[in-house]
């Protein structure tokens, strides 16, 4: 097990602490250990990228000069990872993201990215977070050819569900009914 200035660095506990601090919303003490444990943590593609996230989340709450600091670092640690595995969709999707929250065009370019680079089970998931990257800068048709596109893309039901969702939230923007739909059988099993 590796350990630093005591805490349990390992791999296991690290994202446990990670998805933890997800779903309560509780970024700070992760990113203390996580940088704690940095050493360890800057070889590992995942982990850098689960500390590019939890800064990137910390900055939606943070104050807008604090903000810009979360920021830079989330996206300096996602070109970590972009210089170690140039094909990553995972950090090319982080940049976008970070990009995202100040609404600038630029996060379409790395979402494309994403998508391009994204493995074949991957796909569907990162050619919904391009739909998503559109809705957010009101691309709205776009988005919704992305979201169909992305329902087309065989993928696993959870992912298909997470589409389905993205696509209601579109259609409630535009005061468009959810029957307007067009289910395929494989959408009918997602819901």
């Amino acid at each position: 097990m590796a350990t630093t200035k005591g805490h349990d660095c390992s791999k296991r506990r690290l994202v446990a602490l990670f998805n933890q601090a997800l779903r309560e919303a509780r970024y700070a003490t992760a990113q203390r250990l996580f940088l704690d444990c940095f050493n360890l943590v800057k070889e590992d593609d995942l982990l850098t990228l689960q500390l590019a996230t939890l800064y990137d989340h910390s900055a939606l709450d943070a104050s807008a000069r604090s903000r810009r600091k979360l920021r830079s670092r989330a996206i300096q640690l996602c070109r970590m990872v972009l210089r170690r595995s140039p094909r990553s969709s995972a950090a090319s999707w982080g940049i976008a993201r970070v990009l995202l929250q100040k609404r600038n065009p630029r996060a379409l370019r790395w979402a494309r990215q994403a998508v391009r680079n994204a493995t074949c089970g991957d796909r569907a998931l990162y050619v919904n977070n391009l739909g998503l990257a559109h809705m957010k800068l009101g691309h709205k048709v776009r988005a919704h050819q992305l979201f169909r596109n992305a329902t087309k893309i065989p993928c696993s039901t959870f992912r298909q569900t997470q589409i389905l969702v993205n696509w209601a939230i579109l259609y409630d923007l535009r005061n468009v009914s959810m029957k307007d739909l067009t289910m395929t059988p494989r959408t009918q099993l997602a819901l």
